[in-house]
């Protein structure tokens, strides 16, 4: 999957680039297999191997920071971005002075590269990119929190990128998106494909066997409720408080935070009574059972079937 999301950035119609790979792995495995198929020796392409594991989030800034062009754009190993992505997402910087950022639409694929596009037409259209929306972003905290950011494939001014960084473990795009828009003010959604995303078992995208403690709700959650935003806009927290809000009251029982779980449950986020769903209900009863049963029972709902 890394050499593939390598070659991907190699095979870009726009040629002046750097590629920049930063190996955080415990052995010499990755850089053996970029050895091996030459893309190493492609001038374009700078490799380093953490002498220590940096972790996810500090990993992502040393890129940002070892990055000598003036936009960067971040792909994650397992993904790959489309020959035209780079390209393409140049194109609105050419049009509009002074813009921060630009992204477009992502591709779903399974864990063997399989792009399935219906489901690919549903997620851009369930994260806000959909036709009404393409073009220059009217407020960019609204599609930060609503979550049209993509995970990968952004083009972000790199100075831009390197004063917000990654900082939140378990939803750092996210966040790093929510801060993102508090530090900018132009942002663009191209009508074209950029990126795939894949749902390999290694991603946050799991397709399988994804259990509870997996689950970042909790923390969405929080970041969600206490971002800054201007009255207008908070309508558009209460909704997205409400899709988060059943994965929250899951989590936070697995882990044992009874009061945090109440709280929400009895909210009007959760809507316990005015929408009728059997998962809804079973975890508002588990709310009164010992910790090791909501455990047990959470941990088989909350599975990718």
């Amino acid at each position: 999957m890394l050499l593939e999301c390598v070659q991907s950035a190699l095979a870009q119609t726009y040629r002046e680039i750097e590629i920049l790979v930063s190996d955080d792995s415990p052995n010499d495995e990755t850089e053996q297999i970029l050895e091996k198929s030459g893309a190493l020796s492609d001038g374009r392409v700078r490799y380093i191997r953490n002498p220590k594991s940096l972790g996810e989030v500090d990993n992502i800034n040393q890129l940002f920071d070892m990055a000598r062009g003036d936009r960067v754009l971040l792909i994650h190993d397992d993904d790959w971005i489309f020959p035209n992505a780079v390209e393409d997402l140049d194109a609105p910087w050419r049009l509009e002075e002074g813009l921060d950022v630009s992204y477009g639409l992502q591709k779903y694929a399974d864990e063997n590269g399989k792009v399935y596009d219906e489901t690919s037409e549903m997620m851009n259209k369930g994260y806000f990119r959909s036709e009404e929306y393409f073009g220059l972003q009217k407020e960019v905290r609204f599609s930060a929190m609503m979550g049209q950011l993509p995970n990968n494939g952004t083009l972000i001014r790199t100075a831009l990128a390197r004063k917000v960084g990654n900082r939140q473990k378990g939803v750092c795009d996210y966040d790093f998106g929510l801060r993102l828009a508090l530090e900018s003010e132009k942002w663009f959604l191209i009508d074209k494909y950029v990126s795939a995303v894949r749902a390999s078992a290694e991603s946050g995208l799991r397709t399988k066997n994804r259990k509870i403690y997996h689950n970042p709700c909790d923390i969405t959650w929080n970041l969600v409720e206490n971002y800054d935003l201007p009255p207008h806009l908070e309508k558009w927290r209460q909704r997205r408080l409400r899709e988060l809000a059943m994965g929250t009251v899951a989590k936070w029982l697995y882990d044992g935070k009874r009061r945090q779980a109440a709280k929400v449950i009895f909210s009007d986020k959760y809507a316990l009574f005015s929408k009728f769903s059997k998962k809804k209900l079973l975890f508002a009863a588990l709310l009164f059972f010992p910790h090791a049963v909501q455990r047990y029972v959470i941990a088989d709902f909350m599975r990718f079937r």
